[in-house]
């Protein structure tokens, strides 16, 4: 016997799911981060940043998967990647402030600072959050060369590899959308959206057709 419920559910396919366990991996990665912070101290610092750029390698692969799987439909976990990027941001943060590299009452205000300008803010939410996250990475990155000059190599090597995957999206796509975000003052409505492509447009090398330019708008 069919119920309503059963009528009502999604049947997501393989690639819609690896989506959202890419996107569900980085809590635990951010929790790992904290605990970096408090036990480890400035040891931790190079670990924090394979934690970092593995959280990097996942937010790209969640937004390769959705497309993939051409289903437009919003899971709960692609709704709030948003929210999962900025949580891992946060953890970053901690990070550095229980490592020593930055005093927590500086961590509490930028976090309060931060707190009051997303406050109301729905357009341009995703332009923000990248604002608000680029110091943290920044500062991980900085600290871990600081004490290990040679994982520079390594650095490079993954952001080669990830300019090979999804470098043409992130130039055509993802940085065009940002700094247009930045300059235009006009109504959302009068802004167009490369999000609002077909499946059939984009294609599997296409973020998600339901977010916006950088893909923090749900799946």
């Amino acid at each position: 016997m069919t119920t309503e419920t059963d009528k009502d559910r999604v049947d997501y396919p393989w690639q819609k799911k690896v989506a959202d366990l890419c996107t569900l991996a980085r809590g635990p990665l951010a929790l790992a981060l904290v605990w970096l912070g408090i036990a480890r101290g400035k040891d931790g610092v190079q670990a924090a940043l394979a934690l970092l750029l593995l959280a990097a390698t996942l937010d790209t692969l969640d937004g390769y998967f959705a497309r993939l799987s051409q289903v437009t439909h919003q899971t709960w976990i692609g709704a709030h990647d948003l929210s999962f990027d900025i949580a891992f941001s946060v953890a970053l943060l901690l990070f550095l402030s229980f490592a020593g590299y930055l005093s927590p009452f500086l961590a509490a205000l930028y976090v309060a600072v931060w707190g009051w300008i997303f406050h109301g803010q729905t357009e341009r939410a995703n332009t923000l959050a990248v604002i608000f996250q680029a110091p943290m990475y920044l500062g991980v990155v900085i600290a871990a060369l600081l004490q290990n000059t040679r994982i520079v190599w390594w650095l490079l090597l993954w952001v080669a590899v990830m300019l090979v995957f999804a470098g043409r999206r992130f130039f055509h796509v993802r940085l065009p959308g940002f700094v247009q975000d930045l300059v235009e003052n006009d109504a959302p409505d009068a802004r167009p959206d490369p999000s609002h492509d077909t499946p059939a447009q984009t294609g599997p090398g296409e973020r998600k057709t339901s977010r916006s330019w950088n893909g923090k708008h749900g799946r």
